[in-house]
């Protein structure tokens, strides 16, 4: 990759992120909606900057992003609040999986698929685009309410519900295999954040730089996402966590600041690009002459 052309596209993305999500944000619409317009409009410009943003390097800051958005929904939640919502979490993570499960094999079914392709192709359709959810949720200051852990709750249930059918549908595991994982990760995680976490951040307090506390708290937000996915979960699972114990066990406002402006000054606005440049809208004009 030509490091040029990969740094002036991560100027214009950053750049085009900040203008068009202030414009939408002065018209009272979301501010994500004018950085996903920057990725379509960089996207369709073609020459470099669509093939960085679709390259490799792109899509792992992206996926960066993801994991930041993830963590600041942690910072931000409350675990009273997500513990209080669990019964219409656990509703409405359920009719999240079950409605497009069902949707997905009858559209399938229609289209001529056999039984095994539909249901696979149901399952498919399970996973939650948490990113979203969690982003609005952010800008409209309801995460903390009884809606917002209610929302975020379902999402992070759905996950491993979807999982779960994937396991029985695909069959490449077993359903209690990665119940089972998904419990040993929760337990694992609340014992270190509860019990663990506090000391070693006292002691990573030590190191006399002023940044410290902040590399602190990537570390285990990185930590925890990659544990997640070692044992099957979505690594933004393990980001959300990490959110929740930095805010209820070294809930410094400084420190939240620090994670607040990495975030939303770099990662995240490259997430929302590069997802506006994967939306496929060649196809969407295909679709529209076909009716």
């Amino acid at each position: 990759m030509n490091p040029a052309a990969f740094l002036g596209t991560l100027a214009l993305a950053l750049a085009a992120a900040k203008v068009l999500g202030q414009a939408f944000d002065r018209v009272k619409l979301p501010p994500i909606l004018g950085q996903i317009l920057a990725g379509i409009l960089l996207a369709s410009v073609g020459g470099f900057p669509a093939e960085v943003l679709r390259g490799e390097a792109f899509t792992a800051l992206s996926d960066l992003g993801l994991v930041f958005l993830l963590l600041l929904t942690g910072t931000e939640s409350s675990l009273k609040e997500i513990r209080r919502a669990g019964g219409p979490s656990t509703l409405v993570a359920l009719g999240g999986v079950a409605v497009p499960f069902a949707l997905g094999v009858a559209a399938a079914r229609w289209l001529g698929f056999g039984l095994p392709q539909a249901l696979a192709t149901g399952a498919l359709f399970t996973p939650t685009s948490i990113g979203i959810t969690a982003v609005t949720l952010l800008e409209a200051g309801r995460i903390r309410t009884r809606v917002g852990a209610t929302l975020v709750g379902a999402a992070i249930l759905d996950d491993v519900l979807a999982l779960c059918l994937l396991a029985v549908v695909l069959g490449t595991g077993s359903p209690h295999a990665v119940l089972g994982k998904a419990t040993v990760y929760f337990v694992l995680a609340g014992l270190f954040a509860w019990k663990i976490l506090p000391p070693l951040y006292r002691q990573f307090r030590r190191i006399h730089l002023p940044e410290a506390p902040l590399t602190f708290v990537l570390i285990v937000t990185l930590g925890l996402a990659a544990l997640a996915e070692t044992v099957g979960l979505a690594g933004i699972t393990g980001a959300f966590v990490a959110g929740l114990a930095v805010r209820e066990r070294m809930g410094e406002e400084k420190l939240l600041d620090r994670v607040h402006a990495v975030a939303y000054g770099v990662f995240i606005p490259l997430f929302f690009v590069h997802l506006g440049s994967s939306l496929d809208l060649g196809g969407l004009g295909g679709l529209g002459r076909v009716g």
